[in-house]
Formats: structure tokens, C-alpha cells, sequence
């Protein structure tokens, strides 16, 4: 068993870009803002696709940008034809009012590519709220893509938890869709760090042992999914890189269950990831 994990997650990152490899077979979603699209009927036209995570994306506390982190928006600008939706894994917005959310989605459908977007601590508001719930049904919301199931969850709603509406649902979208082989998760915090053996962890200060007690990851969220032990499980969380003692990313398997994190804006080693589905 691997102990040192603030290595494992070092050595998990050494480039600029993660490329994550995954044998699942599935389809791309079509190149239309996900905005317009129902999400539960996403069209599918090819066998390969890539997608874009990012963490922490509005970059450094110490930015002067009212969108993206201009790195990673640069990024998402040159590799446009190399991935086919983005997901923002929280903290995408640097100061909460009207105008940094609307650089924000200007600049995401400038790229013309679907976006999906992961309430963060950073991003809370009465105005995120009508945004998600315009958008998406809800702040907590699902998709499919053939046999593959893509779950957005809500940790601020009760900060660094998952309430119990979201188990819920969690519960009654698993039970709906029998033939689905492999569940993507996304949240903010590495709700994962709760447990003691994650206590030496150097994620975003929210992230941190000490801060994230409340979490229920391991106590609610893992009984539900041991239900159903045939699924592979990817959680993917975006709060790290952003402080400069912090770890760039995350990496830990643990039989069926993967646990992902990837952030940037204060670190050397910053990244986003790119997932490569065949």
C-alpha cells in the first residue's frame, strides 16, 4: 500500500497537461452549448472522445482576471480541436457578481464546445444559484452518455457535505439506469480527505483535514455506491493548486473507486486534465 501520498500525487503530475487513459467505450456529446441541450438526451455521434477538467480555474488569489485563469483559458483556446466538453470542477469564479459570470460563460462560448460547471466555494451566490437552476435543473444534476453516467454534486449547499437530497439522488439515478457500467462524480472539496489516512494531504485550505470533518463521503456517499459493486466509480475533485504550499494533483485507486484531483493557479506543477475515453 502506498503511504507517502503527497508524493504519489507529485509524481502523478509531471507535465503541464494530465492525459488519463480510460478503456470505456462510449460517445461524444455534440459540439452544441450544453445550455440548449436536455441534458437526460445528449445526441451521440462518435466511439472516441476527450473531455477537459479544470480546478481552481479562475487561477491565482492573487489574479487580476475577471474570467478564466488566462493559462488555462489560453490552453482551452490552442487545443480546441483536441477535446469535446469541459467540465469546471468549482472555484471558476474569482469574485462573485454579475460581471466575472458573464466573462466567465462569454468566454466558454466563445470556445463553442460544451461546458458543464461544478458549484465551488468560490462560486456560491444567489446569482450562481439562478444560473445552475436556468442551466442545469438544479445546482446537483446527471447525464448520460450510452452506458456511462456523469453525476455533478453540490458540496456548499452544506459546505463540504453531501445532504441528504443529493443522496437521494445519487440513490434513485443509480437504481434507474441498470445498464450504465461506469459512474463519473464530480464535486469541489476532496471530500475524501476526511479520513485520517488523507490527514497530511496539501490540498486547497477548504480541502484540508482539519476543514473538511463535516464531509460525509465515507460514511454516506461509499455505502451507496457499494450497492453496486460491477460500476467503476471516478471521483473528481478540483480543489487543489491554488495555494502556494499545495499539492498540484491527486491520484489513488482503490479497487473499483478512483479518486482524482487537479487544480491550478499558485504551484509550479498547476494542470488541468485531459481524459481520453475509448
Amino acid at each position: 500500500m502506498v503511504t507517502n501520498m503527497e508524493k504519489v500525487a507529485s509524481n502523478f503530475l509531471s507535465y503541464k497537461k494530465v492525459i488519463v487513459k480510460l478503456l470505456i467505450v462510449f460517445f461524444i456529446i455534440n459540439n452544441n452549448n450544453v445550455f440548449a441541450q436536455n441534458l437526460d438526451s445528449i445526441v451521440l455521434d462518435k466511439t472516441n472522445y476527450s473531455f477537459i477538467v479544470g480546478g481552481h480555474a479562475y487561477g491565482s488569489h492573487q489574479g487580476t482576471n475577471t474570467g478564466l485563469y488566462p493559462k488555462f483559458l489560453k490552453k482551452l483556446k490552442e487545443n480546441k480541436n483536441e477535446y469535446d466538453f469541459v467540465i469546471l470542477a468549482g472555484d471558476f469564479i474569482r469574485d462573485n457578481n454579475n460581471n466575472n459570470w458573464y466573462n466567465v460563460i462569454k468566454e466558454l462560448d466563445n470556445i463553442n464546445k460544451p461546458y458543464f460547471l461544478v458549484m465551488g466555494n468560490n462560486d456560491i451566490s444567489p446569482l450562481a444559484q439562478n444560473i445552475f437552476t436556468e442551466n442545469f435543473g438544479n445546482t446537483y444534476y446527471s447525464f448520460k452518455v450510452n452506458t456511462e453516467l456523469f453525476i455533478i454534486l453540490d458540496t456548499q449547499i452544506e459546505q463540504t457535505k453531501i445532504t441528504k437530497a443529493q443522496l437521494d439522488f445519487i440513490k434513485n439515478i443509480l437504481y434507474d439506469n441498470p445498464n450504465i457500467k461506469n459512474v463519473f462524480i464530480f464535486f469541489s472539496e476532496l471530500l475524501w480527505n476526511q479520513n485520517i489516512k488523507y490527514k497530511n494531504i496539501k490540498a486547497n485550505k477548504a480541502s484540508r483535514y482539519k476543514r473538511i470533518q463535516k464531509s460525509n463521503f465515507w460514511t454516506s456517499v461509499i455505502p451507496i455506491i457499494e450497492n453496486y459493486k460491477l460500476l467503476n466509480y471516478y471521483f473528481v475533485a478540483g480543489d487543489v493548486a491554488g495555494n502556494i504550499d499545495a499539492i498540484p494533483a491527486f491520484y489513488y485507486k482503490e479497487e473499483n473507486k478512483i479518486l482524482i484531483a487537479t487544480g491550478m493557479g499558485e504551484v509550479k506543477e498547476e494542470n488541468y486534465l485531459t481524459i481520453n475515453i475509448k
